[in-house]
């Protein structure tokens, strides 16, 4: 088991899985794969931001969840980094990031004119 730096090319198997739990997996700054066996998992993305950094997709495979897996990237995708580190969160890993002090905007999807939207709020 192991986290490394990643392309989003790496990761993109896990796109139609991560949506259909209302996560999007975009390319970002630098993105981080958490691999077993050499395949990916889960996997994490950072983009840069005039203050600091902004967690923008975290995603693990349902089968790996509950292992540690996802604190492993969020660890990997903070580490080193300056400044402000925000996140945007879904239900489920709103409660990693409060874990590690770093503030979460959750997300929601909704249907505006025929088209799902990506709605992020602070969590309390």
């Amino acid at each position: 088991m192991l986290v490394s730096p990643c392309t989003f090319e790496d990761v993109k198997h896990m796109r139609s899985m991560a949506r259909n739990e209302h996560v999007e997996l975009e390319q970002c700054t630098e993105m981080y794969a958490f691999c077993i066996d050499n395949h990916p998992v889960g996997c994490i993305g950072a983009s840069k931001m005039r203050n600091g950094w902004r967690i923008k997709c975290l995603y693990v495979m349902p089968k790996w969840r509950e292992q540690g897996i996802g604190l492993s990237l969020i660890k990997a995708a903070i580490n080193g980094k300056e400044g402000k580190i925000t996140a945007f969160a879904t239900d489920a890993s709103v409660g990693l990031f409060a874990s590690l002090d770093i503030k979460a905007q959750k997300t929601r999807q909704v249907r505006v004119k025929g088209k799902l939207v990506n709605i992020h709020y602070v969590s309390s």
